[in-house]
């Protein structure tokens, strides 16, 4: 049975390429060459064969004779048959050999590799967690304010173009005509300039601040999960907690006691019952003797 993965398994049409592909590169393995040749020359041989006596049967001269062709076309058909069958017998065992199986095995844990691979989506992503992860706890903190300060410096520089751009704000004109003077510069006119530095600086450079401080943050947290602001604090290594059939369990000072109500409540068993019954007869027998004792002081 071939190699499966999650119920599902290679087709016929993948095994029949994944032998073909084997058995052509039997003769240039050291272990199938000499197999291979002989598989090559008996059918060599039955191809030359049928080819030659199809020359031969299209020659006038030789269609002409009465009886030659009949012999013609039984001698190929007679030696065609027996190389053919010699070529088809090796060829079998020819695909039984160790390096065709081989081959067939190591490209089936090829495609369970690949079935097996997670996403590449996935692949990424996890790649990108270890690279950012492997960065020093020093560095990644730093990385992590740095990025919010690259967010909000642009979205402040990107707000002062613009005000200054529409003339919002008449102070901040020279920052705007800046901008146009440097564009211009390079081929851009004032609307393309203005639009490229309020673009760069108000949108890819919080996006990059973002995720600056998004990965790092999520670095952090990985390394040391206590420092989530969104989950609460790991009880202290000395407290005890207390047993699930434990009802009082002595306080810190060793005098009040913690009340547990997670503890199960009592139920009464049959030899608890069986008990009280006995507790019963006893009382009553006691009860019985006394007022027996009683009676006889009075006479």
């Amino acid at each position: 049975m071939g190699v499966q993965y999650d119920g599902k398994s290679p087709g016929k049409g993948w095994y029949f390429w994944q032998k073909t592909k084997a058995l052509a590169k039997t003769p240039f393995n050291h272990t199938t060459r000499k197999d291979a040749g002989r598989f090559g020359k008996d059918a060599g041989i039955t191809v030359g064969i049928l080819a030659g006596a199809n020359i031969a049967l299209s020659i006038p001269v030789l269609m002409a004779a009465p009886i030659l062709p009949w012999v013609i076309g039984a001698a190929a058909i007679t030696f065609a048959f027996k190389y053919g069958r010699d070529a088809w017998s090796k060829f079998g065992a020819l695909k039984e050999t160790a390096a065709v199986t081989n081959y067939v095995r190591e490209q089936e844990n090829k495609w369970y590799d690949k079935q097996a691979r997670k996403p590449l989506a996935t692949r990424v992503k996890e790649g990108f967690k270890k690279k950012v992860d492997a960065i020093p706890a020093p560095v990644i903190k730093t990385l992590k304010f740095a990025g919010l300060a690259i967010a909000v410096a642009g979205l402040a520089t990107g707000g002062a173009i613009a005000l200054g751009a529409f003339g919002l704000v008449p102070a901040l004109a020279p920052l705007a005509a800046t901008i146009v003077e440097a564009g211009a510069a390079i081929g851009l006119t004032a609307t393309a300039a203005t639009a490229s530095a309020i673009g760069l600086t108000a949108l890819a450079a919080p996006a990059a601040g973002v995720a600056t401080y998004t990965a790092s943050n999520a670095s952090i947290l990985r390394r040391d999960p206590a420092n989530s602001p969104f989950k609460f604090k790991k009880p202290s290594e000395g407290a005890k907690p207390i047993s699930q059939g434990e009802v009082f369990t002595p306080g810190a000072n060793g005098k009040s006691f913690d009340f547990n109500s997670e503890a199960a409540p009592a139920t009464p068993t049959a030899n608890d019952n069986a008990l009280s019954e006995q507790r019963r007869k006893a009382a009553e027998e006691r009860a019985k003797n006394k007022k027996n004792r009683d009676n006889s002081k009075k006479f």
